[in-house]
């Protein structure tokens, strides 16, 4: 569990790279999906998330007010809905909901949903994208499994 928390914090919550490429702390919204709201629960608090410079932690399932002037993060799973939905954050270039998406995967993207992906507006606006390796299902912290 602490090298899942460490990979979010270092890699996701902790990556302050401003549109123009540089090291920044602009503020920014952390955009996360079902499984991934679960990880960031499971291993962080948000205090600890805000003072890393995200000031919102939103759910890419539900409707969510247009903040063009700043940045988001999404910690997303690959899969075709949160593909989708990250794709109509940017489907109006003129009217984007935010003015740039890093985007990290919790595992690897299949091959057909990345081409998806590539063909949509939101490659514009994408200044990352990583794939790592934190896909897990967090459990109940006081559950103890013993052998037998």
């Amino acid at each position: 569990m602490y090298e899942n928390r460490a990979q979010i914090m270092n890699e996701v919550v902790r990556s302050k790279t401003k549109s123009d490429g540089k090291p920044g702390t602009e503020w920014r919204i952390l955009i996360v999906d079902k499984l991934a709201m679960r990880m960031v629960s499971a291993c962080t608090k948000m205090h600890e998330i805000s003072a890393e410079g995200v000031t919102l932690v939103e759910d890419i399932n539900k409707k969510r007010e247009p903040l063009p002037a700043i940045e988001a993060v999404y910690l997303i799973t690959p899969s075709e809905d949160s593909i989708r939905l990250l794709m109509r954050d940017f489907e109006n270039p003129a009217k984007p909901t935010y003015k740039a998406a890093h985007v990290f995967f919790s595992e690897a993207v299949p091959e057909e949903l990345f081409n998806i992906l590539g063909k949509g507006t939101v490659v514009k606006f994408m200044k990352t994208c990583k794939e790592l390796s934190i896909a897990f299902i967090p459990y109940e912290a006081q559950v103890n499994i013993g052998l037998v």
